[in-house]
């Protein structure tokens, strides 16, 4: 008989009912024993009985604290050019966003003046609101709706309400794989991801679940290897397949979108369709290998609907379709299937679409674009270790047109060696026309890289070329390159050189063709502005800090370890390039801050909450220091290591005040001066000849009272004295 309690807690999974004992030959046991000597009870059952350990190895990460920002980022690409036949150009293409908090301003235009005409045209200006909590976006004026696996993607001026993932991307939005693996004895087992080890614990006997975040995207091997407490290692794979187009069990995303429909984008400033039009989408982890997905669309006449689902085959890729219904002037349907799967060393993507004639969506409808009629994609690639290979096959047809079939299969080169090389045929059914593209390379050394490139084809012209680049040593300083080359009857020669630097990206191009020479040069920056600091930078696409070191000028400061900028007189420093809404390690030099200096700390992870500038303070203060060299009675130094503490009221506090360095040196704030304070030595057996002098702590105290006026440059020769326990 066993006692039912402790026997339920061991193995739930039995459902004993409730007594207090329960005879063992009613169990599904498959070997009972008794060890009388050492009082133990073995028993041995089904290993489907033992409880299940299931371990979610990458939980959800918690929401971080975001940095928020009031800044201002113009970003500017000025460009002039100059041709023998031609009037010269100038050009500017500015981007200005402002941030404020949870509020990010974008307007971007591009100015161009060629002698007597000069134009403008605005590209975006959008106003964002973020919530980073509930990962949501509200956005108005210039917007771009979701593209959807049935549908395209349409620039609208309005406002747009949707889910943004892209706020934190740490977030895991797609499913995980369930890995499992089967003990029957206590183990220490090891998980390894493609060779790579990803998690290590000592388990329990029984299945063992482990939901864990693959390093791969498709197809994928986990690898469970597990020692018992015998000795005795077991090895077991498990294939697995990730789609991160699929959406995790119970997410969703949306996006619902109001507006004018955008005309001539980049051709004029603000050319919109004179009726609203109205775009929403949604789409569902109905269950771990099934995404479901819904839209609908509105613009004057035009309505449409579409329904999508993907749908993961176990480890055979994942299979797409949708459906998509319009009505406008006449009735009209699409559907579309597609296929993907992906390997370490090879992948396919497969996909058909069909219309009706009187399908017809938003950009068919107001924009006038032809759609195809059939449009089919094959694309296989695959990699070796000396290179890779590709087959992509595109076929359409548009209107009562016969079909078009375009084939191109490429082969690239990149071993090891100095030389690589490319390879490309290219087929058009509607021309017959083949043509045959090689390319080889050659680096010379680290930065100087020459290559040769000929193309053609019958009845094509012929293109050939040589050329040399040079690139950079490190992200800023000179780069080069230069080409000769020669279409048909035609040879051109052309020059490039860049120079980077910490304020600007500035080229100057030279090019002769045809008995004509063309002179272009521009620069590419940035003006930002935060916590009341102006800077010249190179250009910035995400976020950026100013680093304030409390005045201290020449402090250098590192991002993740490596060095970006240095304090200028005022104790400020630009660092650009930061990730935005992903922790960053900006650090300083604590060995270049003075030495009556203090900092409590000289790393912070900042986070900054989108395309913004933050402010980053380090807290160093400057106080006068008292320099110090201790002797004990005998006239020995104090050995190294030993301690001043607090010697209150003749009463030893524990507080240590600092600590004795090589030749009895010691720094401490000048706020001790005219305290008395206790030395306590380490114990017995230190470098010092003295150290055994006073080598217990908790006897009578060794006391030296610091005089009032201090030379805070000189190091002071102390010599303390012994002082009877509680005598003032």
């Amino acid at each position: 008989m066993l006692q039912t309690a402790p026997l339920s807690r061991l193995l739930p999974a039995l459902q004993l009912p409730e007594q207090e004992w329960t005879d063992s030959r009613s169990l599904p046991l498959q070997q009972i024993d008794y060890q009388i000597a050492s009082q133990q009870l073995r028993i041995r059952l089904p290993e489907h009985w033992l409880p299940p350990t299931r371990i979610r190895h990458q939980s959800v990460p918690e929401a971080t604290k975001l940095n928020y920002g009031n800044a201002m980022i113009l970003n500017y690409d000025l460009v002039a050019e100059h041709s023998t036949r031609q009037q010269p150009l100038l050009g500017a293409s500015l981007d200005l966003n402002l941030s404020h908090q949870q509020l990010q301003f974008r307007h971007q235009q591009v100015l161009l003046h060629q002698q007597q005409h000069s134009g403008v045209v605005r590209l975006d200006t959008t106003l964002n609101w973020q919530d980073y909590n509930g990962l949501h976006s509200l956005q108005l004026g210039d917007l771009i709706t979701p593209a959807s696996n049935s549908g395209q993607a349409y620039r609208l001026a309005g406002v747009q309400w949707r889910r943004n993932f892209s706020l934190r991307p740490d977030l895991i939005t797609y499913p995980l794989p369930e890995l499992s693996h089967q003990l029957a004895l206590p183990s220490s087992t090891d998980l390894f991801i493609q060779g790579i080890k990803t998690f290590s614990a000592d388990l329990p006997p029984g299945p063992v679940f482990i939901e864990s975040q693959p390093m791969v995207n498709g197809a994928g091997v986990a690898t469970f290897v597990s020692t018992d407490l015998f000795g005795r290692a077991q090895q077991v794979e498990q294939a697995f397949y990730v789609a991160d187009t699929l959406l995790a069990p119970g997410l969703s995303d949306y996006a619902i979108s109001l507006g004018l429909p955008r005309l001539g984008y980049g051709q004029a400033n603000s050319n919109y369709a004179g009726k609203p039009a109205w775009v929403g989408a949604y789409r569902y982890g109905q269950q771990p290998d099934r995404t479901l997905g819904f839209s609908a669309e509105h613009f004057d006449r035009l309505f449409g609907l579409s329904a999508e689902v993907q749908q993961q085959l176990g480890l055979a890729g994942v299979l797409g379709a949708s459906v998509s219904h319009s009505s406008a002037a006449g009735q009209g349907t699409q559907w579309r299937l597609s296929y993907s799967y992906l390997a370490a060393d090879w992948q396919i993507n497969a996909s058909h679409l069909q219309r009706d004639s009187g399908f017809a969506d938003l950009a068919s409808y107001y924009g006038a674009q032809l759609l195809a009629r059939r449009q089919s994609q094959l694309g296989i690639s695959w990699h070796t270790g000396d290179g890779s290979a590709a087959l992509n096959v595109l076929q359409q047809q548009y209107g009562r047109e016969p079909s078009e079939r375009y084939v191109n299969l490429s082969y690239s080169l990149a071993s090891d060696s100095r030389w690589s090389g490319f390879l490309a045929l290219n087929y058009h059914t509607g021309q017959q026309a083949l043509r045959v593209s090689l390319s080889v390379s050659y680096q010379f050394d680290q930065q100087l890289r020459g290559a040769v490139f000929a193309s053609g084809g019958k009845d094509q012209p012929q293109q050939q070329s040589l050329s040399l680049h040079q690139s950079r040593v490190d992200l800023h300083g000179w780069s080069w390159a230069a080409q000769q080359s020669r279409a048909a009857t035609q040879q051109s020669s052309q020059f490039y050189g860049n120079y980077r630097n910490a304020y600007s990206d500035s080229y100057l191009s030279f090019s002769h063709q045809a008995g004509q020479n063309r002179w272009s040069g521009g620069s590419r920056g940035s003006l930002v502005a935060a916590s009341g600091e102006w800077f010249l930078t190179e250009p910035v696409s995400q976020a950026f800090a100013v680093v304030d070191t409390q005045g201290l000028a020449g402090i250098d400061i590192y991002n993740s370890h490596r060095y970006v900028a240095t304090s200028n007189a005022r104790g400020k420093a630009l660092v650009p390039h930061l990730l935005a809404n992903l922790p960053n390690l900006i650090s300083i030099d604590p060995l270049q801050l003075p030495l009556d200096s203090q900092v409590r700390q000289y790393q912070q992870e900042v986070i900054p909450a989108g395309i913004t500038g933050i402010n980053i303070g380090f807290e160093i203060k400057q106080q006068a220091l008292l320099l110090l060299k201790v002797r004990l009675p005998s006239g020995h130094y104090a050995p190294l290591g030993s301690q001043l503490l607090a010697w209150a009221a003749g009463r030893d506090t524990d507080a240590v005040v600092a600590t004795v360095g090589w030749d009895g040196e010691v720094q401490l704030p000048a706020i001790w001066a005219g305290q008395p304070l206790r030395l306590r030595v380490p114990a017995a057996g230190g470098t010092d000849a003295g150290a055994a002098e006073h080598a217990v702590s908790d006897q009578p105290g060794c006391v030296l009272t610091l005089p009032v006026d201090i030379n805070p440059w000189i190091f002071v020769p102390l010599q303390c004295r012994y002082v009877s326990a509680g005598a003032e």
